[in-house]
């Protein structure tokens, strides 16, 4: 990914005590809402004249979500812990079977062989190899502006079918005990465009006096030659419970003080070597506690939210609406930290969400640009959770 791309996440706490401490981070609610949503549509909304859908002042829906239809099916409200994963059930698919150096860390553990490393925390894994850094460094996978991922238009690849590899990722991802969707995006990553997207970033570094002296610290490392054993598919999977997907982006809890929360992605590249990459998190199981039925509410009471919400804000252009869909989301319910401040407790609840998929259009020093916003809505208690 490119570098100039990384963001880096701060969260401060501030330790008002010397003893350990508890907090309650999230409630849910759970009589809240009166009915379970049953294909619920948009109504009684007007049409401006670009053809958007309004929902207020200043939310408009984009004509193609204008008719969403919900499928009839029941939520729980689910509490979990973040999974814990056991190398030996899967070690020896990543380093085949050679015995890797262990370093233990407080809170991950590290595994070396000559170029791959593997990184195991609570919830989540990281494995990579002198290849796949050579493929981050130039392929973008997430929403980004330099996106370019959707550059590999290839359907597949001489060594192997993308089937092949899509049964491939599914019998690791079984070794984890994960459960996720059956249909990943994949991406036939070929040796002509990573050529063309590795020379497309050069002369996007030579004219950047930053980028330059990053390549020049070796911060930014580029492959000398690509040839067709460097080929590999990417893979996209869903996290999911009971089949429905857990959402995948990163969000900050609004309720808690500014809380972090990890979404739930599985990424796989697969080369003719076999896995050359993977990055897994954060991943949860389930927990001993009881399960609760949720009554979700329906897709105009969340609409009117977030209508109600959004006229209380000045905005410049109208937010605009470009998907909705219901999935699971992880709220914290309660942490405890030691004396030095530290986690040593996570409890959490999986939680049914509205999610909204936005775009925000403004006018920064005359030209034109767009940012995406992220909505997360408590399907069970309207409440905002991002």
């Amino acid at each position: 990914m490119y570098i100039k791309n990384t963001c880096i996440f701060l969260l401060a706490f501030t330790c008002l005590t010397l003893s350990a401490c508890s907090e309650n981070l999230y409630e849910s609610e759970q009589n809240k809402s009166t009915n379970n949503t049953d294909n619920t549509s948009i109504s009684d909304y007007s049409a401006t004249e670009n053809g958007y859908i309004s929902i207020g002042d200043n939310v408009v829906l984009e004509k193609d979500v204008s008719s969403i239809q919900v499928e009839n099916k029941d939520f729980e409200i689910v509490p979990v812990k973040l999974k814990k994963f056991d190398f030996d059930k899967f070690g020896s698919t990543l380093f085949n079977n050679s015995t890797p150096i262990v370093n233990n860390e407080y809170d991950f553990t590290t595994y070396t062989y000559e170029d791959k490393t593997l990184i195991i925390y609570e919830g989540s894994i990281k494995y990579q190899t002198s290849l796949s850094n050579y493929i981050n460094e130039i392929v973008v996978a997430d929403d980004v502006p330099s996106k370019n991922i959707d550059n590999f238009t290839q359907d597949s690849l001489e060594f192997m079918t993308k089937d092949q590899a899509i049964d491939k990722a599914i019998e690791f991802l079984d070794k984890l005990d994960i459960s996720y969707l059956k249909e990943p995006k994949v991406y036939a990553l070929d040796v002509n465009t990573l050529i063309n997207e590795q020379d497309l970033y050069q002369k996007e570094i030579e004219q950047d006096d930053w980028l330059q002296e990053m390549q020049e610290r070796g911060k930014i490392k580029l492959k000398d030659e690509w040839n067709a054993s460097d080929e590999c598919y990417y893979l996209s999977f869903d996290a999911c419970l009971e089949n429905t997907k857990i959402y995948s982006n990163s969000y900050t809890i609004q309720q808690s003080d500014g809380f972090q929360v990890d979404g739930s992605k599985i990424e796989i590249m697969i080369s003719e070597d076999g896995i050359i990459y993977c990055n897994i998190g954060d991943i949860y199981e389930k927990s001993n506690s009881e399960t609760k039925q949720a009554k979700i509410i329906s897709l105009d009471e969340m609409l009117s939210a977030v209508s109600e919400k959004y006229s209380q804000i000045i905005l410049e252009n109208p937010l605009m609406i470009k998907d909705v869909s219901l999935q699971y989301c992880v709220v914290p319910t309660k942490i405890d930290r030691d004396r030095s401040g530290a986690i040593i407790n996570q409890e959490f609840e999986m939680v049914p969400a509205w999610i909204l998929n936005a775009k925000e259009v403004v006018n920064a020093r005359n030209e034109i640009m767009e940012s995406n916003v992220n909505i997360i809505i408590n399907a069970q208690t309207g409440e905002f959770i991002a």
